[in-house]
């Protein structure tokens, strides 16, 4: 973390501070898509997370328990869980690298995208201060490209919820 402060400058250090407080440390979610189904890969990561944090042990006991088994319950675990966290951390952030390998796995299996739509809205209602930064080399739609162009709209505007940032490395 320090490296990457020193090679901002000022002004956009204090920007940052404002933005991000670190006071007690973010609850990092750090997942990496992959041939399972999203549920299980942002499940284990979320675990990971709580285990990890030092301020969410009692969270991690409460919530080990917990197997969502669909979309839904996936996104209304974490909403329950970023609300009871937010006097733990300072924030949550979610990083899906390689997110193009769960959008795979959902079109490869005829889903749709209820999980990202569905967290982009309880993301817009929380108080919880949450990050979700998705790594993909091409856009939602492009995912969806073998099964119609009806689907790629849908998918489209499903990302339109989210924020794109172009990189190139």
């Amino acid at each position: 973390r320090n490296a990457a402060r020193n090679t901002i400058n000022s002004d956009t250090k204090k920007l940052l501070d404002t933005a991000l407080p670190i006071h007690s440390g973010w609850l990092q979610i750090r997942s990496v898509g992959s041939t399972n189904h999203p549920i299980e890969t942002f499940w284990a990561a979320t675990l990971v997370a709580l285990e990890e944090h030092p301020n969410t042990q009692k969270l991690l006991k409460k919530y080990k328990k917990s197997l969502p088994q669909n979309e839904a319950e996936l996104v209304s675990t974490w909403e329950n869980l970023f609300i009871e966290a937010k006097s733990l951390v300072d924030g949550v952030v979610i990083i899906a690298d390689e997110m193009g390998k769960s959008l795979e796995y959902i079109n490869k299996n005829k889903g749709e995208l209820h999980l990202f739509q569905d967290l982009a809205e309880v993301l817009e209602r929380i108080d919880t201060p949450v990050i979700f930064l998705g790594l993909l080399h091409q856009s939602f739609s492009e995912y969806a490209k073998e099964r119609g162009t009806k689907l790629q709209e849908e998918w489209a505007k499903i990302q339109g919820r989210y924020n794109d940032i172009l990189y190139n490395v």
